[in-house]
């Protein structure tokens, strides 16, 4: 493995943690994406989370590229590092928006993701509705 995982590299680890948790009889939480995006439209909220995006990412990366992506409705919006238990980035950020109905027209906007260029290296980054892991890292 290089600097970062990608396509194959993380396939495999997801692949195998899979196994060794069905190994252990571990409960495994299924993710319905479609679901979870009319649950947050239904009832939305103003947090988001950004998935994907290389580890090295800074903030002062990702905030330029988040308003040329929003130019369209120009939110405020604050940026929150999530970090693994080992300490490490995570990958992931929790979005912040000003209103309810901003992070509404971010999800939209969105879409099924966008293409991210951080130092060269390109990413699919997904913005979705914060998960149960994510809204106790704001507890």
């Amino acid at each position: 493995v290089g600097e970062e995982h990608c396509g194959v590299d993380d396939a495999n680890m997801v692949l195998l943690a899979t196994q060794a948790l069905l190994q252990r009889n571990a409960t495994l939480r299924e993710v319905n994406l479609d679901l979870e995006f009319e649950a947050f439209m239904a009832a939305p909220s103003q947090s988001l989370c950004l998935d994907s995006f290389p580890f090295v990412t800074t903030g002062g990366e990702l905030r330029p590229w988040l308003e040329d992506v929003f130019s369209s409705f120009a939110p405020t919006f604050a940026l929150l590092a999530v970090f693994g238990s080992n300490g490490r980035p995570a990958g992931r950020a929790i979005l912040e928006l000003e209103k309810a109905e901003h992070a509404q027209e971010a999800l939209v906007t969105f879409g099924n993701g966008r293409c991210f260029v951080c130092r060269g290296k390109e990413r699919h980054v997904l913005l979705r509705p914060l998960r149960w892991t994510e809204t106790e890292l704001r507890s």
